[in-house]
């Protein structure tokens, strides 16, 4: 017996429409997850002078990370369609670099602000492609907001470095 699907979301998107924004949002959400993973990864490895604060900063850099993955994910619901879960389509669909946290305090730093700033510049094109390309004012104002978050996390980052 297969269980009942919700109906499609008839929000004024039709069909061809919504698959492509949800296949933007699969690529967005596997760039969250590698970067939450990066960003633990550097949690975890951190040492130096600046353990305590460091670790504790990055602990809530990917605590709000995971919050964002979230809402990347309820997005593709709220369009009608399932959130990819395997870890190894992340690694296909991702467009950050995938790599070992592991180096000083700083190269950790420098490997998050990286991927922070690419993400940043994907989802400005990504914005741009589903605002004009495809007419999702409200998908693309849910990533002009996540892109936002990124903005100041990345700002945050840098900040270490100086």
């Amino acid at each position: 017996m297969t269980k009942p699907q919700p109906p499609k979301a008839n929000i004024g998107l039709d069909e061809k429409k919504k698959k492509a924004i949800v296949d933007l949002l699969q690529h967005l959400l596997a760039d969250e997850y590698v970067l939450t993973t990066a960003t633990k990864g550097a949690h975890w490895n951190v040492s130096g002078i600046h353990f305590s604060e460091l670790h504790k900063f990055l602990e809530k850099q990917y605590q709000l990370l995971s919050e964002i993955t979230d809402e990347v994910a309820e997005r593709v619901l709220q369009l009608g369609y399932k959130a990819e879960t395997v870890i190894g389509t992340y690694l296909k669909l991702t467009r950050l670099k995938d790599e070992a946290a592991l180096g000083t305090a700083e190269e950790l730093i420098k490997g998050l602000v990286d991927k922070q700033e690419t993400l940043i510049r994907e989802l400005r094109k990504d914005i741009d492609t589903i605002e004009d390309k495809y007419e999702d004012k409200g998908t693309s104002d849910f990533l002009t907001g996540v892109m936002e978050k990124h903005e100041q996390m990345a700002w945050m980052l840098r900040v270490h470095l100086a």
